[in-house]
C-alpha cells in the first residue's frame, strides 16, 4: 500500500495558484470569520493564512468572540459582501452550538462564497450548473482521487458520509470524472458491507476512528480519507493504516492527506471568486482593485 502525500500534490497547487496571481492586475482578497477560542479552528485558519500570504492573497482575519449573537456576524458579513476590495468570505467552521450555522452561511454573497458552502451554490452545483464555484472540501477529495486513478482503475465508489448535501455534491464531483459513486450513511456501515467491499474507491468523511475493518475492502482498494478526530491529543482520520495496509492499493493520511489540499482547493476557488468578481483575468501592473 502507498499513502498519498497530499502535502506534495498541495505544494504543486499552490505553485500554479501563485503563477496565475502573478499575471492579475490585483491581489485576490480573502475575509476569515474565526469565532471563539477553538484551539484547532485557529491551527486550520493560520494554515490557510500562511499559505494564502505565500501565493499573494490579501488575507483579512476577523476575530469573534465566542458569546456573539447571529445579528452580529450577519452585520459583518452584509459589510463584507458590499466591500468591493474582498473577493471571498470564508465562516471557519465549528461554530459556537448558539450561533445558527445554516443562517450564517446563507448571509453570504453567493458571489464571495470561497468555501462552496452556501446552499443555492450547492444546490447549483449538484443540477450540472458548470458557472458556480466548486464545494472546496468534495473537491479536495477527488483531486486526491484523480492524483491515483490510471485508466485501468475501475470506477465503482462508494462515499461513507454523514451530511447528506456533502455526499450528493461529491457524488456529483465524480460524475465530472466518470465515478458512479453510491452514497452509504456512517451509521449504516455494517448493513452496506456488501456495497463497501466492492467498492474500488472508497470515500470517508465520518469522523470516526478505526471505521473499516480489512475484510470489509477489497483487494486494491483506494481509499481517501476525509474524516477527522482528535485522540489522546492526536489527530487521526476514519481509517488505521495497519487495518487496510494488506489490501488497500492507495490510502490518504490524517493529517497529512486530505487537509493540505483543501487548503490549495480553497485558495483556487478564491482566484476563481476573485476573477469572476473583477471582470478581469491577465493585465499587469497590478493596481488598487478601486481602480478595476
Amino acid at each position: 500500500m502507498k499513502l498519498v502525500n497530499g502535502k506534495k500534490i498541495a505544494v504543486k497547487m499552490l505553485e500554479l495558484t501563485k503563477e496565475r496571481i502573478k499575471n492579475l492586475s490585483f491581489s485576490p482578497s480573502l475575509a476569515v470569520l474565526l469565532v471563539g477560542d477553538d484551539k484547532s479552528s485557529q491551527l486550520y485558519v493560520n494554515l490557510k493564512k500562511k499559505e494564502a500570504e505565500k501565493v499573494g492573497i490579501d488575507f483579512h482575519l476577523y476575530k469573534i468572540d465566542k458569546n456573539v449573537t447571529d445579528e452580529v456576524i450577519i452585520e459583518l458579513i452584509t459589510f463584507l459582501n458590499s466591500d468591493e476590495e474582498i473577493d471571498g468570505i470564508l465562516v471557519q467552521l465549528p461554530l459556537p452550538n448558539h450561533i445558527d450555522r445554516d443562517k450564517i452561511i446563507a448571509s453570504i454573497d453567493k458571489n464571495k462564497d470561497v468555501d462552496g458552502f452556501k446552499k443555492e451554490n450547492i444546490e447549483n452545483f449538484i443540477s450540472g450548473d458548470e458557472n458556480v464555484i466548486h464545494p472546496v472540501f468534495p473537491k479536495a477529495l477527488m483531486t486526491l482521487a484523480e492524483n491515483v486513478i490510471n485508466n485501468t482503475t475501475k470506477k465503482k465508489a462508494v462515499i461513507i458520509g454523514k451530511s447528506d448535501i456533502f455526499t450528493k455534491a461529491l457524488v456529483a464531483t465524480g460524475a465530472r470524472i466518470g465515478l458512479d459513486i453510491v452514497e452509504v450513511s456512517c451509521t449504516k456501515i455494517e448493513e452496506n458491507k456488501h456495497i463497501i467491499s466492492n467498492a474500488d474507491i472508497i470515500f470517508t468523511a465520518c469522523g470516526t476512528p478505526n471505521m473499516l475493518s480489512n475484510n470489509s475492502i477489497k483487494e486494491g482498494v483506494i481509499i481517501i480519507d476525509g474524516g477527522i478526530s482528535i485522540v489522546d491529543k492526536k489527530t487521526i482520520g476514519d481509517i488505521n493504516v495497519d487495518e487496510v495496509k494488506e489490501k488497500a492499493s492507495y490510502l490518504t493520511p490524517v493529517p497529512g492527506g486530505v487537509g493540505p489540499v483543501t487548503v490549495a482547493c480553497l485558495l483556487e476557488n478564491l482566484v476563481e471568486l476573485s476573477i469572476f468578481n473583477s471582470k478581469k483575468d491577465i493585465i499587469s501592473p497590478k493596481k488598487s482593485r478601486n481602480n478595476k
